[in-house]
């Protein structure tokens, strides 16, 4: 029907698809082939609904409403702004995604009694709840927008069986990289139970994960055992955050059937009650596959993360001794993601090394606790050096007066012991075996260098960190000007440098202070006049007095003669030509042969151009740059000279 009651003979349509997930009956005029009306069928409402799973007791699920009831579809939110829809399939014991069929209910209670079809489906809630969890997981803690990052949907098939593989079916899960889907299989209900337990689901949508970042290529080499690691780190990663009474460390736990207790150990991957069998744990090592069979090395790289988030101490095969002092797993996901992401697909082991370390620093810095266990761990597992400790650094003050002055080992928790020493010049006061050390100056009358040290031990042997501090009052600081002569008018810069200053106090004589007193960097404007020369003085100071007065005087150019630069047109909005002319009576060649730096400076008194030519004429194009006005400078032979231009409308 299209409006009032006229008749017409129509085809009716079912189309469905599944990225987008979407279905709608659409009728076409069988004559004109005209399309007279489209009815969608997925109504797309989100509905709270409580399922009874499998395997983690009974929880609340999102389901949605549609026009026979209930099924197990939804639109997630991810990040701000952003969603994805999550649909679970029944794929009836076989591998055609088309024939595929929805679980359905009349009502949100997804429990016995109220759903029929729990008796066989009851694994669909399983793969449903998991798949919510793996999405809040990475919204929440990885800040992603589903697997991809651009909201890819989220699409798993229970009752997955591949007739032609009956040697891993229906004892497997897997992830359809070219699908795009997750399918879980039944169990044989003598190893296996069904495969949909959150550790899985988050296993194999990891490696969906893995798909859109490193794309670590499957199969026998180390970048598919690094794949299958990194999957397993999400499975831990996610039953942690969403499931944390349940084993964290154990891969697989829920779906095997006694005596087996896991499919993987990630704490000890030895163990001889995992379904797979003894695994690695460190690389090359005892049980390594040298035939390259990816999961079973995966166990160097999972284990690698129990020890950064735990933390331990003991004996790798080759007969190092380690001890990995646990940062949380909380950092421990953030560095394992961020090194994932600086893989790819041909890389090795000692390619994970390096992106985790280089994580490491990214995230928490080159003297962080987090970085010396990312290392210390690899170790462990037999893979590159243990930490020490030539990168890192004493923080503190610069300065030591009689006032108490602490100074910062970067201690980690792992560190066994820590002494510390100082120089004569100065006197310990407290934290001696601490991360935190205090002493003051013997007296302030001394304006000497001296030193704190801090000798480490994190059970690899000594390091020694030493860090050189200022006792008393500043040393004469020195006043840093590189010219000869000063222009009228001219901005200038002037620095200066001193042990022992924290505060700097200028004056200025001949000219005015623009920015930047109180700091060993300042910008002067110089007189109109030359009267006087121009004199600086400075003095600095900290917490045990002032320093002597260092004093510097410039004179200005004031030989008269022809004006040094000349600028045209001014103001100006498209270029401007500068000419440089001698003050004195010169060849044109002798001034050619010179060369001048040319700055041209904003009115924040930051440059905004800067070349070094030999030319007296050129031009400068000041069309880039905002109207206002603008100092142009021109250092030649040691003066400098300075004209103030403006930049007008076009």
């Amino acid at each position: 029907l299209k409006g009032g009651k006229n008749l017409r003979l129509a085809w009716k349509f079912t189309i469905s698809s599944l990225s987008p997930n979407n279905e709608q009956l659409i009728y076409v005029d069988a004559v004109t082939g005209e399309v007279i009306a489209i009815i969608p069928l997925i109504l797309d409402v989100n509905t709270p609904g409580t399922a009874e799973t499998m395997y983690s007791g009974t929880l609340g699920i999102t389901c949605d409403s549609y026009s026979s009831g209930y099924r197990l579809n939804e639109t997630r939110n991810t990040t701000p702004g952003h969603s994805t829809n999550i649909h679970t399939w029944n794929c009836l014991s076989q591998s055609n995604y088309t024939d595929a069929v929805e679980f359905t209910n009349t009502n949100t209670n997804w429990v016995k009694g109220s759903w029929p079809d729990i008796s066989q489906d009851q694994a669909a809630l399983d793969a449903s709840w998991g798949e919510e969890k793996v999405v809040d997981y990475w919204s929440t803690v990885q800040s992603r927008n589903s697997l991809d990052n651009q909201g890819i949907s989220i699409i798993g098939y229970v009752h997955y069986y591949d007739a032609n593989y009956p040697n891993i079916w229906p004892n497997n899960a897997q992830w359809d990289g070219a699908n795009h889907v997750i399918c879980y299989g039944d169990g044989d209900n003598v190893i296996f139970h069904s495969l949909a337990a959150l550790d899985v689901v988050a296993h194999e949508m990891g490696h969906g994960i893995n798909e859109f970042t490193a794309d670590l290529t499957p199969g026998t080499q180390e970048s598919g055992a690094l794949n299958e690691g990194f999957s397993d780190i999400w499975g831990a990663c996610v039953e942690h955050w969403a499931a944390p009474e349940k084993q964290t460390w154990l891969m697989g736990e829920d779906i095997l059937i006694s005596p087996y207790t896991c499919l993987r150990d990630l704490q000890n991957p030895k163990d001889p009650s995992a379904e797979e069998g003894l695994h690695p744990d460190t690389y090359h090592g005892q049980y390594w596959d040298y035939a390259g069979e990816p999961h079973n090395n995966s166990t160097v790289l999972s284990h690698w993360f129990y020890l950064l988030s735990v933390g331990e101490d003991g004996t790798n095969d080759f007969g190092n001794s380690y001890w990995v002092s646990g940062i949380g797993i909380d950092k421990a996901q953030q560095i394992a993601f961020r090194g994932e992401k600086n893989l790819f697909p041909s890389a090795t082991y000692a390619d994970a090394r390096n992106a985790t370390i280089t994580a490491a620093i990214d995230l928490y810095g080159t003297n962080s606790c987090q970085l010396v266990n990312v290392t210390n761990a690899w170790y462990a597992v037999g893979v590159g050096s243990p930490f020490h400790y030539s990168n890192v650094y004493i923080t503190g003050p610069q300065t030591a007066s009689t006032y108490n002055t602490t100074f910062t080992f970067n201690n980690c928790s792992f560190v066994s012991s820590i002494s510390w020493t100082h120089s004569n010049n100065l006197v310990y006061v407290s934290g001696q075996g601490t991360e935190n050390y205090t002493v003051q100056a013997v007296s302030c009358s001394v304006s000497e260098m001296g030193w704190v040290q801090a000798i480490v031990n994190s059970g690899y042997g000594n390091d020694t960190i030493k860090k050189d501090v200022w006792v008393g009052v500043p040393a004469t600081p020195t006043i840093i000007c590189p010219y000869t002569k000063v222009g009228l008018n001219s901005l200038i810069e002037i620095n200066a440098v001193g042990p022992g200053a924290e505060n700097y106090n200028w004056l200025v004589g001949g000219g005015t202070i623009t920015s930047g007193q109180g700091t060993s960097d300042i910008w002067i404007m110089t007189s109109s006049s030359c009267l006087y020369d121009l004199t600086i003085r400075l003095t600095t100071s900290n917490a045990c007095g002032n320093s002597t007065e260092a004093v510097k005087s410039i004179p200005f150019d004031c030989s008269g003669g022809i004006t040094p630069l000349s600028v045209s047109p001014n103001p100006a909005s498209q270029t401007i030509t500068v000419e440089v002319k001698d003050t004195k009576t010169t060849t044109t060649a002798e001034t050619e042969n010179k060369t001048l730096t040319i700055r041209l400076y904003n009115s924040f008194y930051k440059p905004v151009y800067q070349r070094q030519i030999k030319i007296k004429r050129f031009t400068i194009n000041v069309s880039r740059y905002p109207r206002g006005i603008y100092n142009l400078q021109v250092i030649k032979g040691g003066k400098v000279y300075s004209k103030k231009i403006g930049r007008a409308h076009v």
